[in-house]
């Protein structure tokens, strides 16, 4: 797949009728579990087969918009978006089934999670950045809300609705990859949109091939998080070159997943 002149691998913007879609499916999806039922017209399994492919393809890796997603959703942790698909695709069985106790496990499963959370997280991200999916978020193509009931209602106060701390603003660690090697790693910390950090990298002279965002994950402290993060993974660490690590990615991820859950410096709450 040839690396994009203008955006690295999964960092491309959605359009306008993606944002309504998926702020659509999202928004339906999350209603449903908190008990509303779907409106006329809405077919709740097709809005919850959407939801269900969002939080897949972030978990493959596989699409040029695969992390903006992960962006708008406010970077769920992988662990926890397993759960949410497993919890999804019983959710979808069980309306088509008709079974009421499958049913509740399901949106019992969800509601353990923070989904309802990250789909607020998806539509606010989009209203509170203008452009088309601001205007998609507010009226989308067809003059009709594409959120509304509690997702929208939650969306008011922006990603971050079912915070570990209070008070907390976005700091997040952020891990940048090339495609082309792939356990090169620059890890970092961002008190800022993480995407925007790639951005100012990939503006600077002799890059050839692009850093994308590969994983980023919200926490309460980001100097801590660092701190503590860099000393795990001092091991792998390229001498001279702060915050380069030659790693493999999936090993890096456990390392900083196992850091951030022992230090509780998570900035979600996880089950």
């Amino acid at each position: 797949m040839k690396e994009n002149a203008r955006w690295g691998f999964g960092f491309a913007p959605l359009n306008e009728d993606t944002i309504y879609r998926y702020n659509k499916a999202l928004s339906q999806t999350s209603d449903f579990v908190l008990g509303k039922d779907p409106a006329d017209g809405i077919s709740i399994t097709d809005e919850i087969s959407t939801a269900k492919g969002l939080y897949n393809r972030i978990l493959r890796q596989d699409q040029w918009d695969w992390f903006t997603v992960n962006m708008y959703l406010d970077y769920p942790p992988t662990c926890e978006m397993k759960k949410i698909v497993n919890s999804l695709i019983l959710l979808r069985s069980s309306v088509i089934d008709g079974s009421k106790e499958r049913l509740r496990r399901a949106k019992s499963g969800l509601l353990n999670t923070n989904f309802c959370t990250y789909a607020a997280n998806f539509v606010g991200f989009g209203a509170a950045h203008g452009g088309s999916g601001g205007q998609a978020a507010q009226g989308g193509s067809g003059g009709q809300a594409a959120h509304g009931g509690s997702a929208g209602k939650a969306a008011q106060d922006g990603p971050g609705g079912q915070a570990a701390h209070g008070g907390s603003a976005g700091q997040y660690i952020c891990i940048l990859s090339r495609r082309i090697d792939g356990d090169l790693l620059y890890i970092g910390v961002s008190v800022r949109n993480p995407a925007k950090l790639a951005q100012e990298a990939n503006s600077s002279d002799g890059v050839r091939y692009l850093f994308s965002p590969r994983k980023a994950v919200r926490v309460t402290d980001g100097s801590s998080a660092k701190s503590l993060i860099f000393e795990r993974l001092s091991g792998y660490a390229l001498k001279g070159y702060g915050g380069f690590f030659m790693i493999p990615y999936a090993q890096a991820c456990g390392i900083i997943e196992e850091c951030l859950s022992e230090n509780q410096l998570y900035y979600y709450r996880y089950q």
